[in-house]
């Protein structure tokens, strides 16, 4: 009975340390999405009035907004390539809803004065075997469907609990 219950203490304690691990780097306290994108994770699934309403909800005290765009990508270095999830943010609010920016192993959170710059998972680094000022070229489709991409440069490398977000 004890060993049961020590061991039904633990996976429990595991559990609640997952869950604020992923609310605090990775999808914070709250998420709004269009009902489409969240059944096909498609980009012309995007919320149009997306700037009214982080506009709104950033008058309530103490609540910290941020938009982002997630697509679905693929990423090649010099070496190889690999298919991602793009997480589009903008640094400066980002950083109040989540604490990704604490998770560096390498690097720095986005400098101000450069642009085009990517902040990448350790994993990832290692696949397509990227270190700090490394050229990285991301694919995809934009909302009309049609193809695009640019080159960027990894400003910084995090390492998380979670290898598949890394």
């Amino acid at each position: 009975m004890t060993g049961g219950i020590f061991a039904s203490a633990i996976m429990f304690g595991m559990m609640d340390s997952r869950v604020e691990t992923a609310i605090a780097t990775e999808v914070a306290h709250i998420q709004l999405h269009n009902p489409d994108f969240v059944l096909n994770q498609d980009q012309e699934f995007i919320i149009e009035n997306a700037d009214e309403l982080e506009t709104q909800i950033s008058k309530i005290d103490g609540v910290n907004v941020c938009s982002r765009l997630k697509i679905n990508a693929m990423a090649s270095s010099a070496e190889t390539g690999t298919g991602i999830i793009i997480n589009g943010i903008e640094p400066d609010k980002e950083i109040k809803v989540s604490d990704l920016n604490t998770k560096l192993t390498k690097g720095d959170y986005f400098a101000e004065d450069k642009s085009n710059q990517i902040f990448v998972g350790e994993k990832f680094a290692e696949k397509l075997n990227l270190d700090i000022r490394s050229k990285v070229v991301l694919t995809f489709q934009d909302n009309t469907g049609t193809i695009t991409g640019g080159t960027f440069r990894v400003c910084g490398i995090y390492k998380t609990s979670n290898n598949m977000y890394d």
